[in-house]
């Protein structure tokens, strides 16, 4: 019974995620599947998201009860917020630290990859931000209690992918509570980002004089203004999965450990196992066994197909916009449509987190569609327009 308690709202939203986004393909969406991706991690990625997005509405319901924000009182809900980001990380430093390990033969245009990143990421951060800031006028009542400057400054930083903050805007007490926080693993992707070009370094055997450059400043630059503690090891750590997984990847003779019926279901126990361990990022067993499951799906494990199902890639899709859009959906959902007191129960309120999963999908397919397609192809106008016209070649291609 417990069990059953535990799992019906994640699959109850999962279910209706998938038809949603099944149904939207079929009138709306029609989009082809890119070759030569790794399908099993697209198919991964919507999940991932959703367990994020369940993680925060368990966490909403206590806020609704105290008007206090912390930790899920549920080791098992509080997992599906701390697991799936760790495997988000992994996903990271595998594609990237992939692109390293290809590169040995083809080496990589620094300029076109952190365009690439800014404009893939960048335009639907300034949705959010703008919605967050909306969001507040609108509860403050168009009232300013600080200088257009100011707020600006502070809008900026949360533009700045969390290298600079989660800064109050306009003095407004529940600013980061709008966006449910997520933006803080913006911070680990970027520095991850900024290490590129050292990690380039030791794998390829290459010298990128102003990459590394590049990236030491920045590094050097947010260690100082930050000082100690902006960016945990226990957290940062995880990245170390995704990592190992790229280069057993690589290796024929290793990887078949990975890919038989056996690995399969040992990959299963694993992720099964890490929800009983009391902490996530700090547990190397935790991490490792994370990593175990990781690597089986970049060798094929695709969970009895699951992930290979066309609605699991989609879904894969628009797990961007789920994941950043989804805090602000449940926030302007609870203060201005569905006004939820403190007299409803857990199963009245699952009931209503399971009803509101198909606006959520069918808003975050929107976005992807408006905001962040658009983002991509900005991306390579740009990056034609600076291999035409700018680009300093002693800075795009690796000293030899």
């Amino acid at each position: 019974m417990v069990f059953l308690s535990l799992a019906f709202p994640i699959v109850s939203v999962f279910l209706l995620a998938l038809l949603t986004i099944w149904i939207l393909d079929k009138v709306y969406l029609k989009v082809s599947i890119p070759p030569g991706r790794y399908l099993s991690i697209d198919g991964l990625r919507g999940y991932l998201a959703l367990s994020v997005f369940i993680h925060h509405s368990y966490i909403w319901f206590f806020y609704i009860k105290t008007n206090t924000w912390k930790t899920a009182p549920s080791l098992f809900y509080g997992h599906l917020g701390d697991i799936p980001v760790a495997l988000f990380f992994m996903i990271t430093s595998f594609l990237f630290v992939t692109k390293l390990i290809e590169s040995k033969n083809n080496p990589i245009d620094w300029v076109k990859l952190y365009i690439g990143r800014l404009c893939r990421l960048t335009p639907l951060l300034i949705f959010v931000v703008l919605g967050m800031v909306t969001v507040i006028l609108i509860r403050q009542q168009g009232i300013l209690y600080e200088s257009i400057p100011v707020l600006v400054v502070r809008m900026f930083k949360w533009q700045s992918f969390n290298l600079f903050g989660m800064p109050l805007i306009n003095d407004f007490k529940e600013t980061s509570i709008i966006v449910s926080l997520v933006t803080w693993t913006l911070r680990y992707e970027w520095f991850f980002y900024l290490l590129l070009p050292i990690f380039s370094f030791f794998i390829t055997k290459r010298f990128a004089l102003l990459p590394v450059l590049f990236s030491l400043t920045w590094l050097v630059l947010l260690a100082y203004y930050f000082k100690i503690g902006y960016v945990t090891i226990d957290s940062f750590s995880t990245f170390s999965g995704g990592i190992l997984a790229a280069f057993i990847n690589k290796n024929k003779e290793i990887k078949k450990i990975f890919t038989n019926n056996l690995a399969y279901f040992l990959a299963a126990v694993a992720l099964a196992s890490t929800f009983f361990f009391k902490e996530i990022y700090s547990n190397w067993i935790a991490i490792a066994l994370l990593t175990f499951t990781f690597v089986t799906i970049i060798c094929g494990n695709s969970f009895w197909g699951l992930l290979h199902l066309r609605v699991s890639i989609l879904l894969g899709e628009i797990t961007y916009s789920i994941y950043l859009l989804h805090g602000i959906f449940l926030y302007v959902l609870f203060y201005f449509v569905i006004k939820i007191d403190k007299s409803y129960d857990i199963n009245q309120y699952w009931s209503i987190i399971i009803m509101i999963s198909p606006l959520l999908i069918l808003l975050t397919t929107l976005t992807y569609r408006y905001v962040e397609i658009p983002g991509l192809r900005y991306g390579r106008h740009i990056n034609s327009m600076f291999e035409k016209k700018v680009k300093n070649r002693f800075f795009a291609k690796e000293l030899s």
